[in-house]
């Protein structure tokens, strides 16, 4: 399990610094329940970071591996977190898949929520909630050495929520969902001064872009939609936007979306 933590804590902060190709689904139900998901993809990955564990004499026994892991006992004892971040984390749960001989690796932070307020709320502080977790820290503390100056940028060697965050407005009711950008300065000067941000710019024309995609779940077929690169189902009630890190980079309104169903 220590070996699927280290895994986790880099995938982790690969999430906050959007360096991976991710998921984010939100499963809407009638009654405004639903679930959230951040889903990130590391196939082909394996080698790199066994490279880099033996760079920093860390010895990794990689196996096969499918397990879930619930936050339940971690967020209940948790120091930092306040009482609304254990409310949005409580039921909260890692899915890790790791298999060397295919280099395959994915994971899955899974939250169910009971009202659209809560979807709203898991979109913008899940990452900073999931930061205070005692066994998260102690797993990003020690794996600075790899992630060193992009960790020390952010603060103290824990990663900060998505920078993104305070540029668009998320929202989410019984009839519509939408992200909008409403400070487009924001974004562009952040993008400026995060040197890994533009460094995986330089390097999307050799190794690939790298794609963030929104999914919605709706209880009801979509009305009306705009987004960047839609995707919808035949049924009309599962819907994705999407777009890769070079094009957001140059363009910030490409993670606008709007939904009414």
């Amino acid at each position: 399990m220590k070996t699927a933590f280290y895994f986790f804590a880099i995938a982790f902060c690969c999430l906050l610094n959007s360096c991976l190709d991710t998921e984010e689904k939100i499963v809407l139900n009638e009654d405004g329940s639903g679930v959230y998901s951040i889903s990130i993809n590391m196939d082909g990955m394996i080698g790199q970071l066994k490279a880099f564990a033996q760079q920093q004499d860390t010895a990794l026994n990689i196996s096969k591996k499918d397990t879930t892991i619930f936050l339940e006992s971690y967020v209940d004892t948790a120091l930092r977190l306040t009482a609304e971040d254990k409310a949005l984390l409580h039921d909260a749960s890692v899915e890790i898949h790791i298999n060397d001989e295919k280099d395959e690796m994915s994971f899955t932070v899974r939250t169910p929520f009971k009202n659209t307020g809560d979807a709203v709320l898991l979109k913008t502080h899940l990452a900073d909630a999931m930061s205070k977790l005692d066994f998260i820290s102690k797993a990003l503390n020690n794996t600075q050495g790899m992630q060193g100056e992009n960790m020390q940028m952010r603060g103290n060697g824990n990663p900060s929520a998505n920078p993104f965050a305070k540029g668009y407005v998320f929202s989410a009711t019984a009839n519509s969902v939408s992200n909008i950008l409403m400070n487009k300065k924001f974004i562009t000067d952040t993008l400026s001064m995060d040197s890994s941000m533009q460094m995986l710019k330089q390097m999307a024309p050799l190794f690939g872009d790298i794609r963030y995609t929104s999914t919605f779940v709706l209880p009801r077929e979509a009305k009306h939609y705009s987004g960047s690169n839609v995707k919808i189902s035949d049924d009309k009630k599962t819907i994705s936007f999407s777009g890769t890190l070079t094009e957001i980079l140059d363009k910030p309104e490409l993670l606008e979306y709007r939904i009414e169903y």
